[in-house]
């Protein structure tokens, strides 16, 4: 009941009734000095429409780091990506819902590797009630590479500020061999807003696999920006490149001297046009582009939200 003169009624959460996309069917009783009057309308809810993309399905020996899932979908506020293993009798091992972006890197628990590991994937729908409304129409199969002891993997693992006092900036940068070969007279390069830090680059000693380093540059901030991206890069073209880079977006400091948060990023949010531009800026420091992930530069469907998503990922 809704009232004595109601004519419409509005925000009924659609888990109320939803349990399958299809037609439903509205009815309206409406009763005056003992006369009543029935009607109803009908009307389709459809499901939104989710096709996988990456990894495709029957993949097979994946080497990607990180893996990225990406699909198409519009139509849900959320979406649940859900990864089984073939091994363990389909037992899930990742379920989590991850935002409303059409990709996601996967950073959950190491999956195994090897021919005899298979894992499939899907993708599920949700309302903002998080009601499973859509999901994805069969699962994706993959493996993914075995890993080999030889495997040459030397990644920029941390990058932080330690302090800041007027504009000048002193950053850490932590390096690791997460390879099986020993690494040496490896450069390390860093820099604040395209500029080249003092005592930049940095040679890397002989490192034994899991051996960890760490270094620290001093850095005035551009007079000439008023945000920068602090880029850290290994000049190195091993078997994991991605890992070999962090960037981190710097604000400027809003008065010279003291300290405080309001150097980072999350002061306020950077513009499309600004987005578009950092991703390029750590894609070009790892020799790589857009079409290595799939995206075309300045695509209209990319929102701010999945280019901060895959910036995030590639730091």
């Amino acid at each position: 009941r809704v009232g004595n003169a109601a004519t419409n009624v509005s925000g009924v959460p659609i888990s109320k009734f939803y349990s399958t996309p299809g037609v439903y069917t509205l009815s309206a009783t409406a009763e005056l000095d003992g006369v009543i009057l029935s009607q109803s309308a009908q009307f389709t809810v459809s499901s939104p429409n989710i096709l996988l993309v990456y990894p495709p399905n029957g993949s097979q020996g994946l080497t990607d780091q990180p893996l990225i899932f990406r699909w198409n979908s519009s139509g849900a506020a959320n979406y649940r990506l859900v990864i089984r293993s073939y091994t363990q009798g389909l037992k899930e091992v990742f379920n989590q819902k991850i935002g409303g972006q059409n990709f996601f890197s996967y950073n959950g628990s190491p999956l195994s590797a090897g021919e005899n590991e298979q894992y499939d994937w899907r993708i599920e729908g949700l309302d903002q009630n998080d009601n499973k409304i859509a999901q994805s129409d069969i699962p994706y199969t993959f493996t993914l590479a075995s890993s080999d002891p030889l495997t040459r993997d030397l990644a920029v693992t941390g990058l932080e500020v330690l302090s800041k006092q007027g504009f000048t900036l002193r950053f850490k940068v932590s390096v690791e061999n997460q390879g099986g070969t020993t690494e040496s007279n490896i450069d390390l390069k860093f820099s604040l807003g395209g500029l080249p830090a003092p005592g930049s680059p940095v040679t890397l000693p002989l490192m034994q696999p899991a051996a960890t380093r760490s270094y620290e540059f001093t850095v005035d901030f551009p007079s000439d920006q008023n945000q920068s991206l602090a880029t850290a890069c290994l000049s190195f073209f091993d078997d994991n490149v991605p890992n070999n880079c962090k960037t981190m977006q710097i604000q400027k400091p809003p008065v010279e001297g003291g300290g405080g948060d309001a150097i980072f990023d999350g002061g306020r949010k950077l513009s499309m046009d600004e987005l578009w531009s950092a991703i390029e800026s750590v894609l070009a420091e790892r020799g790589m582009s857009f079409s290595d992930y799939g995206v075309v530069p300045g695509d209209p469907d990319m929102t701010a939200e999945d280019l901060a998503a895959l910036l995030d990922a590639l730091r």
